[in-house]
């Protein structure tokens, strides 16, 4: 998750200098709201891993996969806006994927949890 926070403040800071390594062109405003996103993930991501329990993280694995989502509308949207085969948009899509199946993941086993401790 450090990753994230080090890539969304990257970006965020100097978006021309992280637009390379991206799998689509960037503008800088765009380039900065994706970064906002990063750094928001990766915070969540920490709360996730400080809080250790699994009935508090429902919120932050909904946020994961609603932006799962959100991107692979996307990337399905606008096919021609991805450089495919680079080693960027495969990463991008593993990570992609990743995201999606943690975040469902994840929300099943805090719900699952929550249930247990008779609160849902």
């Amino acid at each position: 998750m450090d990753d994230w926070i080090a890539l969304g403040l990257g970006l965020f800071l100097a978006p021309a200098t992280f637009d390379p390594i991206w799998p689509w062109a960037l503008t800088p405003l765009t380039g900065r709201a994706i970064a906002a996103w990063l750094a928001g993930l990766g915070a969540a991501g920490f709360s996730l891993l400080w809080e250790d329990d699994l009935t508090r993280i429902q919120a932050a694995t909904l946020a994961m996969t609603a932006f799962a989502v959100l991107e692979a509308i996307a990337v399905i949207r606008y096919p021609s806006e991805l450089a495919w085969g680079t080693p960027s948009s495969i990463v991008f899509l593993v990570l992609l994927a990743g995201l999606l199946i943690g975040g469902v993941f994840g929300y099943r086993l805090a719900h699952s949890a929550e249930v247990a401790h008779g609160q849902g």
